[in-house]
């Protein structure tokens, strides 16, 4: 890659990973998620066993290796501490990032990819992935990387981009299980059928050197936990941690079918609303050539892992990150035309969007000092929570400080200068949250 020409993709990389690695270390691990990925991986580095994952001396059968051999490299180097158990995550996050501005840049162009990616970089969902031990940015990462790989494969009729991407879904398959691999490759399959070429394209890319090669990365480590435990670690993740999830609420971690779609909308803000239109948009010029090809994949990709999650017996808003990077490239296009808006476009109601989720969350944290006392919550040894400090009410009027002045720069028809203050204010917006709402919710 000429370092020239696609130096505003690395420079956003580079915005990423700086803003990611801001105080990534302030508060202790504080989900229960994030601690036991960190001890496993502690266990991992301090037993020298890197082929059964354990926890607490126990074997965790929950998820495959791939998660706590990354995360093993920063606890090396930084030591067993918070920022090393989420240094992994931070990284993957800004590798996503340019990952997102180099395939927005082969589907819409270098300014549509280049928003694509700050929207990717920004979301509040994308924020709170890249500040989390655990696998789900990984993951991200990981089929993102192979579903980008995949429709590369058909448009160019490529069998490298095919390998491309059955290397990426055999590490994804060793971060999550199979998920990884029946998500992206159905997807794949029901867009190629819409198209109408499945048989042309699997012939095209030689699929069948794929899938050796995505049974090659498996293997090793497939084989070696049988031959360590037999066949204990497949009844357990494949039966309980895989199909009884899925098929029940386990833990209590239940909602409404239609829940994971509020849930993906707010962890788009502040580019909901352009996600929305893209989501629209996409969907209206399915028909128009390239562009509506690239636009109804991305649309079979983000309702592929919406679909299939809303299904789910057992629901957690984390299961929904794989389709984060399909939202931020079909948002980019309508991100890059808002600076010089066109026509067709009912631009009041995306910004009500955009802007309407952070003025309601910055609401209820300024008034979190009332109604969080009256909560039945109790912290880890028993106290109910009473007192929450300044820090919520700050962040909160931060918040609906940003989104005010967004919106009175965008009404007075500065549509440039709101686009970049929204791009600003979501970097600010996201600090105040980590520095005013984080050590309230690790006390």
């Amino acid at each position: 890659m000429r370092r020239a020409k696609y130096r505003w993709e690395l420079l956003l990389a580079v915005g990423s990973l700086a803003l990611n690695l801001l105080g990534l270390g302030r508060v202790g691990l504080f989900n229960v998620d994030e601690a036991i990925f960190a001890e496993a991986t502690r266990e991992m580095v301090v037993t020298g066993d890197y082929v059964t994952p354990r926890y607490n001396g126990g074997v965790r059968w929950d998820k495959p290796p791939l998660t706590y051999w990354v995360m093993s490299v920063p606890l090396r180097v930084f030591g067993p501490t918070a920022f090393a158990a989420r240094f992994a995550s931070a990284v993957e996050g800004a590798v996503l990032v340019l990952l997102v501005a180099l395939f927005g840049r082969c589907l819409w162009g270098e300014a549509a990819g280049r928003w694509s990616a700050a929207v990717m970089a920004t979301c509040v969902h994308g924020l709170v992935l890249a500040h989390w031990s655990a696998a789900d940015m990984l993951l991200t990462l990981l089929m993102g990387s192979g579903w980008m790989a995949l429709y590369l494969a058909d448009e160019r009729d490529s069998p490298w981009w095919f390998l491309g991407a059955a290397a990426a879904l055999a590490l994804a398959t060793l971060t999550k299980g199979p998920v990884a691999l029946v998500l992206p490759g159905c997807s794949w399959l029901v867009y190629l059928l819409w198209r109408r070429r499945t048989l042309h394209t699997l012939g095209a890319t030689h699929c069948w050197w794929g899938f050796l090669l995505y049974a090659a990365l498996l293997a090793p480590w497939c084989v070696a936990i049988y031959l360590c435990h037999g066949a204990e670690f497949y009844r357990s993740f494949l039966g309980y941690h895989n199909l009884n999830r899925f098929a029940v609420t386990q833990s209590g971690h239940g909602m409404p079918v239609f829940g994971f779609v509020l849930v993906a909308l707010l962890g788009m803000l502040p580019w909901s609303g352009f996600t929305a239109y893209g989501i629209a948009r996409a969907w209206r010029g399915r028909a128009e050539g390239e562009a509506g090809r690239a636009g109804m994949y991305l649309l079979i990709w983000l309702f592929a892992v919406l679909g299939l999650f809303s299904l789910s017996g057992t629901k957690l808003p984390n299961y929904l990150a794989p389709l984060y990077p399909a939202a931020a490239l079909l948002a980019g296009p309508l991100a890059a035309a808002a600076l010089r808006p066109e026509g067709g476009v009912k631009w009041g109601w995306v910004w009500c969007l955009n802007l309407g989720g952070g003025v309601v969350g910055g609401v209820v944290l300024f008034t979190a000092a009332r109604w969080l006392p009256l909560l039945p919550l109790e912290g880890e040894l028993g106290q109910r929570v009473t007192e929450v400090g300044r820090g919520p009410a700050l962040a909160g009027g931060a918040l609906v400080l940003i989104a005010a002045v967004v919106a009175w720069t965008w009404a007075h028809g500065r549509s440039r200068r709101a686009m970049m203050l929204n791009l600003a204010g979501a970097a600010a917006g996201w600090l105040a949250l980590w520095y005013g709402v984080q050590p309230v919710v690790y006390h």
